[in-house]
Formats: C-alpha cells, sequence, structure tokens
C-alpha cells in the first residue's frame, strides 16, 4: 500500500532506515558486551506466518538478534586481506594473488 501511494523510492529509502536501526542496535550490543547479528528479510513470508502478520499491512526488511557472543572453533575469524602481508613478503603482487594458494596464512 505505502508504495503505491508514495512510489518506488520508498522501497530504498525503507532498506536504507532498517540498516540505519540495525547500525544502531550493533553499538548499543556492543556497549553492554553483546554482539548481535542481522539476517537479510528472505525468510519473511516464515516470519509473518509465525507471528500472524499480513504481508499486506507491513513487510519485514531486517532480521537482527542479539546476545552474548560463543566462540565456534569451526568458523574462520580472519581479518579481511590478512594474508596479503605475507604474500608481498614473498614478492608476490596482491594483483595475483586468486592464483597463489592462500591455506594456512
Amino acid at each position: 500500500p505505502l508504495l503505491c501511494e508514495f512510489g518506488t523510492w520508498l522501497y530504498k529509502r525503507g532498506h536504507w532506515e532498517a540498516g540505519m536501526v540495525i547500525q544502531a542496535m550493533y553499538l548499543a550490543a556492543e556497549a553492554v558486551g553483546n554482539r548481535g547479528t542481522a539476517m537479510g528479510a528472505f525468510l519473511g513470508p516464515w516470519t509473518h506466518s509465525a507471528l500472524g502478520i499480513s504481508s499486506e499491512l507491513l513487510q519485514v526488511v531486517e532480521l537482527w538478534t542479539f546476545g552474548q557472543a560463543v566462540e565456534d572453533s569451526r568458523l574462520e575469524t580472519s581479518l579481511g586481506y590478512h594474508h596479503l602481508a605475507k604474500l608481498r613478503t614473498q614478492g608476490n603482487s596482491p594483483r595475483t594473488r586468486d592464483a597463489i594458494p592462500t591455506e594456512g596464512y
């Protein structure tokens, strides 16, 4: 209904505003020693069904949860591009990094 009334620009604006709210929630969670994570709303239809919400009246844009962090050794926690420093010390250009195996860096 809102898209019909205000136009398609509202769709982009809704996602932008959801992102701003989620960012504020991340900061609030970190401030009290918790962690948070956001998921895209591809689960929207199931969320509508579980909560008994009409998808004509309200759309799920972003799902967010927070709590205490639990380390999971199955997940990699390396910083982005962490392997480039080692490649540079070996004389390899970062531009050719895709041709070099990066396991164990």
